[in-house]
C-alpha cells in the first residue's frame, strides 16, 4: 500500500501531510517528510527511511511545487509526484539490464507544455540532489518523442532492443548541463 501526502490546505508553506490513515500502515521507526512525523513498519531496511527524504527532497524543487497534490512512495524504490500540471514516477536506486547501480530512472515525466525547459531544470535538480544519494547514473525509460528528445539534449545514450531507454552517468550530464547554460547564456547576450 501506498504512503500518501496531500497538501496541507490553506498552508503557503507547500507542505504536505499524509492522506487518510497511515497508522495501520506503519508501525514504529519515526522518519520526518517536510514536517510531518510518519512511522515506518518495523522491519524495513534503511531504503524505506531514505526514500521518504527523496521523496520529500525531490517534492520541495518540483516544477509547479505550489499545485502538488499527491507524493506517493509506492514501495521501497518509487515515487510517484503529481500536481495539478505536471507528473513524474521514479525508480530510486535500482540496478537495471546494462548493469547500472545506483541509478536514478525516470519512468514517466510529464509536463503540461514541452521545449519550454521544465524537464531540463527538473532533471538538472535532481542531479543537485544525487550526491547526497550517492546516485550515479540517470535513466530515462521508454520515452516518448518529447522524453527522447530531453534525453538526447542532455546527452543520454539510447539503449535497449527500441533505443526507447536512455542512460547517462552524474558526471556526463553535470557537464553538459554546463555547456547547456553556456550556450543559453551567448544567446541572450547577442
Amino acid at each position: 500500500m501506498a504512503a500518501k501526502f496531500r497538501k496541507r490546505g490553506g498552508s503557503a508553506s507547500g507542505l504536505l501531510e499524509p492522506q487518510g490513515s497511515l497508522k495501520a500502515e506503519f508501525l514504529t521507526n519515526t522518519n520526518d517528510i517536510q514536517g510531518k512525523e510518519i512511522s515506518l513498519a518495523s522491519g524495513f531496511s534503511d531504503i524505506k527511511s531514505e526514500i521518504y527524504e527523496f521523496a520529500s527532497d525531490v517534492s520541495s524543487f518540483f516544477p509547479f511545487h505550489s499545485d502538488i497534490h499527491e507524493v506517493s512512495v509506492l514501495d521501497s524504490r518509487r515515487v510517484l509526484i503529481k500536481s495539478e500540471h505536471a507528473k513524474v514516477l521514479l525508480r530510486y536506486k535500482c540496478s537495471v539490464g546494462f548493469g547500472l547501480f545506483n541509478n536514478l530512472v525516470i519512468t514517466r515525466i510529464e509536463m503540461p507544455i514541452e521545449r519550454k525547459g521544465l524537464g531540463t531544470e527538473f532533471i538538472a535538480n535532481l542531479l543537485h540532489i544525487s550526491e547526497k544519494y550517492e546516485l550515479n547514473h540517470f535513466s530515462i525509460e521508454s520515452t516518448n518523442e518529447a522524453s527522447g528528445g530531453l534525453a538526447e539534449k542532455l546527452g543520454f545514450t539510447a539503449t535497449g532492443v527500441d533505443l526507447d531507454h536512455y542512460h547517462i552517468d552524474t558526471l556526463s550530464l553535470k557537464k553538459q548541463l554546463k555547456e547547456l547554460a553556456r550556450l543559453t547564456d551567448l544567446t541572450a547576450r547577442s
